[in-house]
């Protein structure tokens, strides 16, 4: 079952070629255009090859309406200018909506992506997230399919990415919600002081809220799957959530801090065939532990020591386990009392 608003708003996406779109307007090469008319409909233009294949977005509200050519047209004319040579190529519907499903597997079914999470492109969040699920699903899968996954590793996979897709959803359906409403709308496209007046408060509202759609470090790279029964709490407070601003943390289940360990090489290409765990400043005989459980339960793990005070400090503790897909499963300054205890829970 899909939870939320099936239908937000329906849309026309106009495909259409512009040859040197730039040298008919003084806004320069621009990729996204936003317009705003006596209605407060945002309608946008998007460039897609870097030359002269756009899109331009019809909002129709809640009211999907078949447009003839003509009226398409009409409406170039009018947010992007008269006279301006071009070439309609296709015109396709599509509905804006705000829905998650209530589960993403049923026995060995598992789901991913669109199939599991709509929202509105305001923001641009559908690959990022498509992405985060096929990539948390893939080496649970893989997992299970080499021997070493536990018999609750796969109902991870939901328990992590469902709450991310909620958040997305929220986020996007809010900035799709975003009201464009001043004063002196209807004289917005007026050369008079009424129409100055009104896109002067435009220019400052669209400053406000514009941002959250580009500016959004925080939901690309911040989500955590700290509430994850794969994951080793260690008791530390949560360093909360922002759409914006992304600041790196072990914090047990967020994604391991990027840093350089030398030219062209970082801790992110550490990861991704199997566990690792890395080590600042700690001995073999504290590390031992944890190798020797792993190897009983088939897990693959690699510990890495790193001899660089910056980087420990950015890891923030002296133990840090990373998953294969590049999060954090457990972290401590100490070698685990019971380190067996550790890779099953990790291993699901």
């Amino acid at each position: 079952r899909m939870e939320g608003t099936q239908a937000l708003s329906h849309h026309l996406n106009v495909f259409v070629r512009i040859p040197e779109l730039w040298a008919h307007h003084d806004k320069g090469k621009a990729a996204f255009h936003f317009m705003i008319g006596r209605d407060g409909l945002l309608t946008s233009l998007i460039e897609l090859d870097g030359k002269d294949l756009w899109r331009l977005n019809i909002n129709q509200q809640m009211t999907p309406v078949p447009l003839e050519e003509s009226e398409i047209e009409a409406i170039f004319d009018r947010v992007i200018g008269p006279d301006i040579p071009h070439e309609i190529i296709s015109v396709l519907p599509w509905t804006c909506r705000g829905i998650v499903a209530d589960r993403y597997r049923q026995g060995p079914v598992f789901l991913a992506g669109d199939a599991v999470h709509q929202h509105s492109p305001a923001g641009g969040f559908g690959m990022n997230t498509g992405m985060g699920d096929a990539f948390d699903l893939g080496w649970k899968l893989a997992a299970m399919i080499d021997g070493w996954g536990g018999p609750t590793l796969l109902d991870s996979y939901e328990a992590e990415r469902r709450p991310v897709a909620a958040h997305v959803v929220a986020v996007a359906t809010e900035n799709a919600g975003t009201s464009y409403e001043v004063k002196h709308l209807d004289a917005i496209n007026d050369a008079t002081p009424e129409g100055a007046a009104g896109r002067r408060e435009l220019n400052d509202r669209i400053l406000r809220q514009k941002p959250s759609q580009f500016i959004s470090d925080g939901i690309a790279l911040g989500y955590c799957y700290d509430a994850s029964p794969i994951i080793v709490p260690d008791g530390s407070p949560s360093p909360g959530d922002s759409v914006a601003i992304y600041v790196p943390t072990t914090y047990p289940g967020s994604r391991a801090p990027h840093a350089w360990l030398s030219e062209n090489r970082s801790t992110l290409d550490l990861f991704g065939e199997g566990f690792v765990l890395l080590s600042f400043g700690v001995s073999g005989d504290e590390t031992s532990g944890l190798e020797e459980a792993a190897a009983q339960r088939g897990v693959p793990l690699e510990i890495v020591s790193i001899d660089d005070s910056d980087i420990a400090q950015l890891y923030q503790r002296r133990l840090v386990l990373v998953r294969p897909d590049g999060h954090v499963a457990w972290r401590s300054d100490n070698a685990p009392d019971d380190a067996l205890a550790i890779i099953d829970t990790v291993r699901g």
